[in-house]
């Protein structure tokens, strides 16, 4: 019987031809799987979005004595386009979230800057419609009485890059800051009273770190008036904490921001940090914004819990 095709059926190929393509296809397609993220990968798109003009650097620093580290946030994990990386350089950590992009190319978009690599970052579902929420709170600089300036951020992490959704705009560009509602609506011999305004809790928080004496000095020379100035981290938004925590149990994140307080009085040097507020924030996308779901107020010298103990009460 004649096999032959005499040209007009189908070719059988030989067996290495087909051998040869299947591990070309096999090559190609590893070719194209995405690079991994590593540090030195980070610097190189770095330094290459700064010389095509597509990465403006506080200052106007270089990365050239930088040292790049791919980071993963404290807690929750970023999807596979997005990675978080810091750059340091002279004790100086500059945070961005990079964006791989087709051709080599990566879009930095620049979170802040702190000292050291202290900055916290997590990420959750803070029930946005993007999904998923990068939550930043990095120490920006200084430390005083309230101890460093934080930027708390939040970003949406949405296909066509990161977009702030919320920012307390120490040195970045504020978005949706809150009045976090604390005040002192109260006063009695010996001890004041901090209402929040959303809430309607109140606290009493007692004084008597403050001699006797002082404090009869005080109330003489205020008459009807209350003698003390109350000031707060939270007016301006300088949580030295701002992390998530699905503290009502339906699956989406709320945001728990705490800091320090402080009364001042013309009649004694300097101010007295009496304690610490709570406050529990929930985003609404209707309005777009944060607000106020609870508070509390942590007595620093009349409580009989620490400070730690206090907190960790938030996520019961």
């Amino acid at each position: 019987m004649d096999r032959s095709t005499g040209g007009k059926g189908p070719t059988i190929k030989p067996v290495w031809a087909v051998a040869f393509a299947a591990a070309l296809l096999l090559f190609l397609g590893i070719w194209a799987l995405p690079r991994p993220m590593t540090d030195a990968r980070a610097k190189e798109l770095a330094e290459r979005a700064l010389a095509e003009g597509r990465l403006a650097l506080p200052e106007g620093g270089d990365f050239s004595g930088s040292v790049f580290t791919v980071r993963e946030p404290l807690q929750g994990g970023l999807s596979k386009e997005y990675h978080l990386v810091s750059a340091t350089e002279k004790g100086l950590t500059g945070w961005f979230l990079l964006t791989e992009q087709p051709g080599g190319r990566g879009d930095f978009f620049y979170l802040g800057q702190s000292f050291g690599d202290e900055a916290a970052f997590y990420v959750a579902d803070i029930g946005g419609e993007w999904g998923d929420t990068l939550i930043a709170n990095i120490p920006t600089i200084g430390t005083g009485q309230t101890g460093p300036y934080h930027e708390s951020a939040l970003y949406a992490l949405e296909k066509d890059g990161p977009r702030a959704i919320y920012c307390s705009g120490f040195f970045l560009e504020p978005v949706g800051k809150i009045d976090t509602g604390f005040r002192l609506s109260a006063l009695e011999r010996g001890s004041v009273v901090v209402e929040n305004l959303h809430t309607g809790k109140a606290d009493r928080v007692g004084l008597g770190i403050v001699p006797q004496e002082t404090l009869e000095h005080i109330y003489a020379r205020s008459g009807d008036q209350c003698p003390f100035t109350f000031t707060y981290a939270g007016d301006w938004n300088n949580f030295l904490a701002f992390e998530p925590a699905d503290t009502d149990g339906d699956g989406i994140c709320e945001l728990l921001a705490w800091g320090n307080s402080f009364l001042s009085s013309p009649a004694v040097p300097g101010s007295l940090n009496i304690g610490a507020f709570f406050t529990v924030l929930k985003y609404d996308p209707a309005a777009q914004g944060l607000y106020v779901v609870d508070s509390g107020f942590w007595d620093r010298y009349n409580s009989n819990e620490t400070l730690e103990e206090y907190a960790a009460g938030w996520w019961k």
